[in-house]
């Protein structure tokens, strides 16, 4: 109260306007940092997989070197452990692939049959998968076009590939892939060129989120890995086949390892869990923010009206409309949120290269998620100036003169 009036009063009138203004801009930003990361994966979570990813159950299998030395050793294991696991009661079908659907495959650069490239940097890249031929019907998944693999697509087989619809649509535009062929690897590649012989859906080869997601995959009997993951679709509970497929496992190699058995949706939802957090630490923050800019919203401005209270009685009294007066206590409110949001669309547009790749794709700005934020941050500060300002239209005149 000592300081009502002077130039010290002024000078902290003045700092409390400029830290709202920051406050604001501050929430402004990471609200909309939010809401485009957030945007994402919610969209991105509603589009069709191309697969049924329900009552599946993964598991990591690495064969060793000294017990399948050779690619027909890893064959014929394979084989036989898929025969073991479709045995197993509660197992609706069993595959084996290098690349989970829903998680980032590897990438390879390829080249196409036909076509002209200068150096390695100038190949293309594309996601990559080696699956047995029960990987598509184990999801449930058919072809788009063309075939399938079968058990015939194995090492003394004609080399195949089957690309994925993003892949088609990219590389082979307004024509079919069908016949076309491609070979992995760099200009030097010894790779076999590979027919293309069916599209697939895209099987979100890229992960679980949103982006380029072309992708090939190639029969894991012609080229079988040492690594590779067991997907097994349950009839019930997947988590209860564990024990079951631990057993199955064992009985054909007690020295196999096996590791990250979960269902398909855990290992999804892992896989995204850095980014959650992140996400979930930029919304509180953003929160905490938009509070602390509505609290010093409503002090500054109770501090002008107490500052004011003199001269609002004395207008009051000399006839001024209240509703005059309620709009200069308002507009002085609401200039300080706009110049704060201006400033937090500049904030927000400065941070979303940094995120545009984490959840949102390739955009760096959308506008609609900016208009929500904008009508919640002119929300929020109408709120906390209107109080004040109905307290300054209650002030008698009289008591307002008799202060002094």
């Amino acid at each position: 109260r000592d300081g009502d009036r002077g130039s010290s009063s002024l000078r902290l009138g003045r700092l409390s306007r400029v830290l709202v203004v920051a406050e604001v801009a501050l929430s402004f930003g990471l609200l909309a940092t939010a809401g485009m990361m957030s945007k994402g994966p919610l969209l991105y979570g509603r589009q069709d997989p191309g697969f049924e990813s329900q009552h599946l159950l993964t598991a990591q299998v690495s064969s060793r070197l000294d017990a399948y030395p050779e690619a027909n050793d890893r064959n014929r294991f394979f084989r036989a452990l898929l025969a073991r696991l479709d045995a197993v009661p509660g197992v609706h079908a069993a595959a084996l692939t290098t690349s989970l659907p829903g998680l980032p495959a590897s990438t390879s650069r390829f080249q196409l049959r036909d076509a002209t490239y200068g150096t390695d940097e100038d190949l293309p890249l594309t996601r990559i998968g080696f699956v047995a031929p029960q990987f598509f019907g184990t999801l449930g998944a058919e072809a788009v076009e063309g075939r399938l693999f079968n058990e015939a697509d194995d090492a003394d087989g004609d080399p195949v590939v089957i690309v994925n619809r993003s892949f088609a649509q990219r590389f082979f535009p307004g024509e079919s892939p069908l016949g076309k062929q491609l070979r992995t690897g760099g200009l030097g590649s010894e790779d076999a060129w590979a027919t293309v012989v069916g599209v697939v859906p895209d099987l979100r080869m890229n992960g679980p989120k949103p982006g380029r997601s072309e992708g090939i995959l190639l029969p894991l009997y012609q080229r079988p890995q040492r690594l590779v993951s067991l997907l097994i679709r349950a009839s019930g509970d997947p988590l209860g086949l564990i024990p079951l497929v631990r057993s199955a496992v064992a009985e054909l190699d007690s020295d196999l390892p096996i590791s990250q058995t979960r269902t398909l949706q855990t290992a999804i939802a892992d896989d995204t869990r850095s980014e959650l957090v992140f996400f979930t630490l930029v919304l509180i923050c953003g929160t905490i923010a938009l509070v602390l800019a509505a609290v010093g919203l409503f002090g500054v401005l109770a501090f002008s009206v107490r500052r004011r209270t003199r001269e609002i009685g004395v207008r009051i009294a000399l006839g001024a409309e209240v509703r005059s007066v309620l709009l200069g206590i308002l507009r002085g409110g609401m200039i300080q949120v706009t110049v704060g949001l201006a400033a937090g669309v500049l904030l927000a547009l400065a941070l979303s290269p940094l995120v545009q790749g984490l959840f949102s794709g390739h955009q760096l700005a959308d506008w609609r998620v900016y208009a929500v934020v904008t009508a919640l941050m002119l929300a929020t500060g109408f709120a906390a100036s209107l109080i004040p300002a109905a307290r300054a239209v209650r002030v008698n005149p009289v008591e307002a003169l008799r202060r002094e």
